[in-house]
């Protein structure tokens, strides 16, 4: 008993591991997929909130960041953002923003951010038809990754950010207004880095999309070839090619390719010393009491699973227990000869029943 649970659980665990492995690959693929997109310019690809960004010039070496660094980055309330934040951003001015550009450079917010006392302002500038995201986007702007020194408002409460590369002498030459800024630099780390550019790479992208496929093929064939066993085993065993102890179940889950009353049937023509090993391996629970039953009473066993059925199970079983009693009368029996006996029995016990209800109907 204990070799077939510690089996079934190896199973179990072997399948866990197959299927977590599937997932994990999945993903790899789905990031390196982004991640390719991500390397274009002009555009950011992101998954649940987060992406990657390609640092795409030296500005910020100073930063730890060298050229073609793949970071990983996060969408963001540009209301959180504070001085020193690192952002991705597109590099595009408004013109609606001349507007209240004077009005921006003499309102700085940063230090009233960083002591958590800066007040929110709420204006209607519907007048002044400033442009979205989009405009930035089809204006082919590009996608900047520097770090926020100040942050500025308008009269409106719309937030502006003056951004600047670490290895830059001077600050950018624009301010940033928040509509413009796409993300929040999160972090990385040189085995993310490693990662993200194998993945990116031609190699990697082609493992991250065939092994996958590999591994799905892989475990069609493994299921195929583990039902085929199983079939051939319960059919083997059913017609009496095979005993319990010629099959080892504890690579074959024989249970699967049997119906309930294929189990009863099983289990009754099966010699008596391997019984209670055949019983565990084709019910984890539920039949217990009928088992208690079977060595006093078969046909109390037997009329256990006849209520317990339902009609169809319940009809095949009445067969299945011919086939059983034949069993019994004359082991040696064939195959062939128990199934010819069996289909003349059960048709004059039916024609026995119809006759009979006939009788009492009259």
């Amino acid at each position: 008993m204990n070799s077939v649970k510690n089996k079934s659980v190896k199973s179990k665990v072997l399948s866990i591991i197959s299927t977590v492995l599937y997932v994990v690959l999945l993903l790899l693929l789905v990031f390196a997929l982004i991640a390719n997109l991500s390397k274009k310019d002009n555009q950011i690809s992101g998954l649940f909130g987060f992406s990657f960004a390609v640092v795409q010039s030296g500005s910020m070496i100073d930063g730890g960041f060298d050229v073609g660094d793949m970071v990983l980055i996060k969408s963001v309330n540009t209301d959180t953002l504070k001085k020193d934040d690192i952002i991705v951003f597109y590099k595009y001015k408004d013109p609606a923003d001349n507007q209240v550009l004077s009005y921006v450079q003499a309102h700085k917010i940063t230090d009233e951010i960083s002591a958590g006392t800066y007040q929110d302002t709420v204006g209607d500038d519907s007048v002044l038809n400033r442009g979205t995201t989009q405009n930035a986007v089809n204006a082919n702007s590009m996608l900047v990754f520097h770090r926020i020194v100040d942050i500025y408002v308008d009269q409106y409460g719309e937030r502006f950010f003056e951004t600047k590369g670490d290895s830059n002498g001077v600050k950018d030459d624009i301010l940033i207004r928040e509509d413009f800024v796409c993300a929040v630099y999160v972090g990385s780390s040189p085995f993310i880095q490693d990662v993200l550019q194998f993945v990116t790479s031609p190699t990697g992208l082609c493992v991250v999309i065939l092994l996958p496929i590999l591994l799905t093929i892989g475990l069609q064939i493994f299921s195929f070839m583990s039902e085929v066993r199983g079939t051939t085993a319960a059919s083997k065993l059913l017609s009496r090619k095979l005993k319990y102890k010629d099959v080892d179940f504890t690579k074959i889950k024989v249970a699967e390719y049997l119906s309930e009353p294929e189990k009863v049937y099983l289990y009754d023509i099966t010699d008596p010393e391997d019984k209670l090993n055949l019983a565990i391996i084709l019910w984890d629970e539920g039949v217990e009491e009928a088992l208690e039953v079977y060595e006093k009473d078969r046909e109390k066993f037997y009329q256990h699973f006849f209520d317990k059925f339902s009609k169809s199970e319940t009809k095949k079983l009445k067969f299945l227990k011919i086939k059983a009693d034949l069993v019994k009368q004359n082991p040696e029996i064939s195959e062939e000869d128990i199934d010819r006996q069996a289909k003349v029995i059960y048709k004059e016990e039916k024609e026995k029943k119809s006759a009979s209800r006939n009788n009492d109907n009259a």
